[in-house]
């Protein structure tokens, strides 16, 4: 069975078998003006390499090209994407201009399609979209200064068994706010994170 995602006009086409993926694209073909670029190698920011048993997915250009944008290239790298520190809203300052914070919020969930585990701490701070103040906006510089730390960082997809596995946790009233609980998950297929 074919599996085709498709985004304006660029599409991806996914078949078990070479002869079954080009008899799709004939049958596309006859009904629609296409043009075949080969194996997938880029699609929407996503930079994919192939092995014959594996796929990595990484979005390094886009992350670049994000520390360019909001001039982080220089700052220096850690190690985790956020500190012990919970964020509230009653710490430090109201930023006088949040429209600088609100599209590197934007940018930054983008990159949770290949890098999931900043997926909690990316969250925690889109909580404050409405009224970020200083320690909310030193909490995103420290996941970009993570993201420049970990530049091979993606999702390695390998072939194996079908099995399909769920993991999750939750910390119970962890929320200063309002002592919601936060949980989280992670489902595999096989080996393969895939949410």
């Amino acid at each position: 069975m074919p599996f085709m995602p498709v985004y304006v006009d660029d599409i991806i086409i996914t078949v078990t078998t070479s002869i079954s993926c080009q008899a799709l694209i004939s049958q596309l073909s006859a009904k629609f003006s296409m043009k075949n670029l080969g194996p997938l190698h880029y699609f929407l920011g996503i930079q994919v390499q192939r092995t014959a048993d594996t796929m990595f997915l990484s979005q390094q250009k886009y992350k670049c090209d994000l520390l360019t944008q909001f001039s982080m290239l220089d700052y220096k790298p850690c190690s985790t994407p956020s500190s012990s520190q919970k964020l509230d809203n009653t710490s430090g300052e109201i930023l006088s201009d949040p429209s600088t914070y609100w599209p590197l919020i934007g940018a930054l969930q983008y990159l949770i399609w290949t890098r999931p585990e900043i997926a909690l701490s990316i969250n925690q701070v889109y909580q404050h979209m409405h009224t970020p103040c200083t320690p909310h906006l030193s909490a995103v510089k420290r996941k970009l200064r993570y993201l420049k730390g970990t530049p091979a960082y993606g999702l390695l997809i390998r072939k194996g068994n079908l099995n399909l596995t769920a993991y999750s946790d939750i910390d119970w009233a962890g929320c200063p706010i309002d002592r919601g609980s936060t949980t989280g998950y992670c489902i595999f297929f096989g080996q393969n994170l895939v949410s």
